[in-house]
């Protein structure tokens, strides 16, 4: 079997390394890895992360960042525990080779590593690992700059409308320049910004007297109009190269939901993504052309491979349906530990895991994957026509609570309650039928506390439940049960 072959030449990889590094925003990042046996949590020496998700790593050196870098999306990657840069040192003087697991590249320890002139020593699995092309990928400003040219190859307009400004005017100003009709709504983001967080709608002055005093002074933003009605949703592709050329895999499109003021007054936030609603063929037949566009043009551009994140806007136009790329992430999004569930239950091959063999081999194995995950066409069809799981996101509260439950694991959601706590592999035992009734949980370690942290403390997920309605953007109320009910027993009200 293909995924079996995949699963070798993954564990082959990660055997050519000396040691095994986690730095990264969760633990959680090499929950897959662990579950398939590519890895063992014993195989970590190094963990540097932000929160822990149920994983222990009782053998490994724990470095911890400090905590004010745990409040903001910049702080993840701006922010480093010192003492990583004395495991450096030590891996050069024991001449050692290490694997990094990483989201994206973390700024100090790059710095350290290239001043240390040691950058044969490492090799980081972040889909950049250069850190200013990252942040130039980020960096929302720049979006049509990075996409230049993708509109005239695909024959439609696939931006929303924006400008790049700073807020140092008004709302009528805005108006003005878009020629829009009053009251009309725009949505403003930070240019660094993930899972929402950063973005931020406008609809009147008071809106943007708000958003203002927000943004420090003279930030540059990007200024879009809104699209009513889209629903959004999120892709993620693998660019694997061909030589000059290259070849793009997908996997599914989900539905995502954004939701104002769940983490800080007026910030637009994600709350999950849900791959258990299909989305009709002609959208999967637009995303799958966009997505081969876009991995084309950042591999031809920017020498970019590996896996990449694409945020969509899905708009029904009359009998057609619209596309519209609101931002790429250049990055280990929060969608990708999931979709290789979703592949596991389609019984397709795990993006994540050809992404871990293209970096780690560093371009030694393109022609073996692309021999064994054969023809892109085939897979992508199979992927986005495939129903998957559901995630939702937990985010700290507004105010320090302890966390008063040990929930990670399996539990069985029924009438409301949550019961009988077991620990298994979690993808084995998703692909069993459990009726839209069981749900895995990632949660805080039970005594410590929350409050304020940038990424999700927690995540819920399963499948045969649909938390998000299908017909328009917005939750379920199977959604609020099942979010309320972990809430209230993780903080001990329940």
């Amino acid at each position: 079997m293909n995924t079996d072959t995949i699963i070798s030449m993954c564990r082959e990889s990660f055997s050519a390394y000396d040691e095994l590094w986690l730095v990264s925003a969760r633990r959680d990042h090499c929950d897959n890895l662990i579950d398939l046996g590519i890895v063992c949590e014993d195989d970590f020496t190094v963990v540097h992360t932000h929160n822990d998700l149920g994983r222990k790593f009782k053998n490994s050196k724990i470095l911890t960042p400090p905590k004010i870098s745990s409040k903001s999306f910049d702080g993840i990657f701006s922010v480093v525990d010192d003492r990583i840069f004395d495991e450096v040192d030590r891996v050069i003087r024991d001449d050692l080779r290490v694997a990094i697991l990483a989201s994206s590249p973390n700024k100090p320890l790059s710095d350290y590593i290239k001043k240390r002139s040691a950058w044969e020593k490492f090799t980081i699995t972040s889909p950049v690992d250069d850190f200013d092309k990252y942040i130039d990928l980020e960096n929302k400003t720049l979006l049509e700059d990075i996409l230049s040219g993708i509109e005239s190859k695909l024959g439609y307009r696939i931006l929303a409308e924006s400008k790049n400004m700073s807020l140092d005017k008004n709302y009528h100003y805005i108006q003005k320049i878009f020629n829009a009709e009053a009251g009309e709504s725009f949505f403003v983001q930070e240019a660094v910004s993930a899972a929402g967080g950063g973005t931020y709608k406008i609809s009147n002055q008071s809106d943007f007297n708000r958003v203002q005093k927000i943004l420090p002074k003279g930030m540059r933003v990007k200024v879009s109009t809104e699209i009513a009605n889209a629903y959004s949703a999120n892709g993620s592709l693998c660019i694997v190269p061909r030589g000059a050329e290259c070849m793009v895999f997908v996997d599914p499109l989900s539905h995502k939901v954004l939701d104002a003021d769940c983490r800080s007054n007026g910030t637009y936030c994600s709350v999950g993504n849900d791959w258990g609603i299909n989305w009709p063929k002609a959208v999967n037949s637009l995303y799958m052309e966009i997505a081969k566009s876009i991995g084309e043009i950042l591999y031809k551009k920017y020498g970019y491979f590996g896996i990449v994140g694409v945020d969509f806007l899905v708009k029904r136009e009359k009998n057609e349906y619209r596309l519209y790329v609101t931002e790429i992430n250049p990055r280990w999004q929060g969608t990708t530990l999931y979709q290789t569930y979703n592949a596991i239950l389609s019984n397709g091959i795990p993006l994540e895991l050809i992404h871990y063999i293209l970096k780690l081999s560093k371009g030694g194995a393109n022609n073996k994957v692309l021999g064994t995950i054969g023809s892109s066409e085939d897979h992508n069809v199979k992927s986005v026509s495939s129903p998957g799981v559901y995630y939702l996101k937990l985010y700290a509260p507004r105010e320090p609570k302890l966390i008063k439950s040990d929930m990670n694991g399996r539990w069985n959601f029924k009438d409301g309650n949550i019961l009988n706590r077991q620990q298994l592999n979690i993808l084995e035992d998703i692909k069993k039928d459990g009726g839209g009734c069981v749900v895995y949980i990632k949660s805080p370690s039970l005594g410590s506390v929350a409050y304020g942290e940038f990424s999700p403390i927690g995540y819920i997920f399963g499948k045969n439940l649909h938390v998000f309605k299908r017909d328009k953007p917005g939750a379920t109320s199977d959604y609020s049960r099942l979010i309320n009910t972990v809430s209230r027993k993780l903080y001990g009200s329940l």
